[in-house]
C-alpha cells in the first residue's frame, strides 16, 4: 500500500511539472490549461526523463471495514481418519451406596406332622438245636520207615497213632517204640498222618527220649501241601533242623522211643 501511494504522488508531481511547461509553451498563442498542456504533451511530445522518486508520504488513515460477506457453501466432508490407539483406562470410580434391603416376606406355616407308623413285631426265636456230639479220639495205623534202607522188626512195628478231627482241623498224636526193632535202617525217618495236609505244615511238638542218660531231644515233623508223609528232623546245636536218623542226634538203641503231637488243617 505504501509503495502504491509513493508512485501516485510521483506521477502527480510529474503532471504538475509538465503542466507548467505546457503553459509556458502555449502562452504566446493563447491561454491553455494545465490539463490541456498535459494532453498536448502526451499526444505530441516525446517521453520525458523519469524524475527521482520523492519521499514516501505518511500512511493514510485506514478506511472503514467493509461488510462481512455471506458464508460460502459448506465443502464436502473429508474421509474419516484412522482410529488412534486406545487411551489408558481411567481409575474406577467409587461404588455408589448400597440400596436398602427390602422387608422379608412372611414365612409359610408348617403343615402338621403325619402319624408315625407302628413298628413291626419281631418274630419268635426258634428253638436251639441239639448240641452235636463231641469229637472223639480215634486210632489210625501209622506207617513209617526211612528214605533209604528200611528198618526191620521182630513182629509188627510198635507204631501208635490217634487223632481228633473237628471239621477240617485235625489234632494228631504219634508214638514209636523201638523195643522189637532188629535193624534201624539208614536214611531220614518219616511217619504218616491220618489225613493229607491242606497246606505245608511244621509240627514242633515232638521229642526223642534217650533212656541211657534220661535226656530228651526235640524233633520236628514237616509235610508239604497235599501230602500225608511227615518227615522227621531234630534241632542241631547250631539251631538248624537236621534229618533225624539212627545216628543223629545220637545213636539209637532198642530202649529209646520218640513222640510227636500237633494240629494241622486237613485237605
Amino acid at each position: 500500500m505504501k509503495i502504491l501511494k509513493s508512485h501516485l504522488i510521483a506521477v502527480l508531481a510529474l503532471l504538475i511539472a509538465v503542466g507548467s511547461l505546457g503553459v509556458s509553451i502555449y502562452q504566446a498563442n493563447s491561454p491553455i490549461t494545465t490539463v490541456e498542456a498535459i494532453r498536448v504533451l502526451c499526444e505530441d511530445g516525446q517521453d520525458g526523463v523519469d524524475g527521482s522518486q520523492g519521499q514516501a508520504g505518511q500512511d493514510g488513515a485506514e478506511g472503514p471495514k467493509g461488510e462481512t460477506g455471506q458464508d460460502g457453501a459448506e465443502g464436502p466432508q473429508g474421509e474419516t481418519g484412522e482410529q488412534g490407539e486406545q487411551g489408558i483406562q481411567g481409575a474406577t470410580g467409587p461404588c455408589g451406596p448400597q440400596g436398602e434391603v427390602g422387608p422379608q416376606g412372611p414365612q409359610g406355616q408348617i403343615g402338621p406332622q403325619g402319624p408315625s407308623g407302628s413298628d413291626g413285631s419281631s418274630g419268635p426265636t426258634g428253638p436251639q438245636g441239639p448240641a452235636g456230639p463231641a469229637a472223639a479220639e480215634a486210632s489210625f495205623t501209622v506207617q513209617g520207615g526211612t528214605l533209604e534202607t528200611q528198618p526191620t522188626f521182630d513182629g509188627a512195628p510198635k507204631f501208635y497213632g490217634s487223632y481228633i478231627k473237628n471239621g477240617e482241623l485235625v489234632y494228631v498224636r504219634i508214638s514209636v517204640d523201638f523195643d522189637n526193632i532188629t535193624s534201624f535202617g539208614t536214611g531220614q525217618y518219616y511217619v504218616s498222618l491220618p489225613f493229607p495236609s491242606k497246606y505245608d505244615i511244621t509240627i514242633r511238638g515232638g521229642h526223642i527220649q534217650r533212656v541211657s542218660n534220661g535226656r530228651i531231644y526235640p524233633i520236628t515233623g514237616f509235610a508239604t501241601a497235599g501230602s500225608s508223609t511227615l518227615t522227621l528232623w531234630y534241632t542241631a546245636s547250631s539251631g538248624q533242623d537236621e534229618p533225624f536218623d539212627y545216628r543223629s542226634p545220637f545213636t539209637l538203641t532198642v530202649l529209646d522211643s520218640f513222640h510227636l503231637a500237633g494240629n494241622y488243617i486237613s485237605n
